[in-house]
């Protein structure tokens, strides 16, 4: 997902010191595409990992006639139990 951040505040009066107006949104912009990622590729697909493991069983495998298994006994909550990436 990218997700972008715009915020367009135009105020009277406010000149840079080139005699062009000020934006808020071309400071903002170029900060955000500059700034570099914070977790590593490696803590990254261990998470994508944990989320897709953090499901209830299918509705149909519940259905099947010869099963033992109700539920997930490995499901995690975010709160109660930590991933120690």
């Amino acid at each position: 997902m990218v997700f972008s951040l715009v915020i367009v505040i135009e105020q009277e009066g406010e000149w840079g010191h080139d005699g062009q107006k000020i934006s808020l949104v071309d400071g903002l912009d170029e900060r955000w595409r500059k700034k570099p990622s914070q977790k590593s590729f490696i803590t990254k697909v261990k998470l994508g990992k944990a989320k897709k493991q953090n499901r209830p069983l299918p509705h149909w495998f519940r259905l099947k006639t010869d099963t033992k298994i109700r539920w997930n006994a490995k499901r995690r909550n975010w709160r109660h139990t930590k991933l120690n990436i």
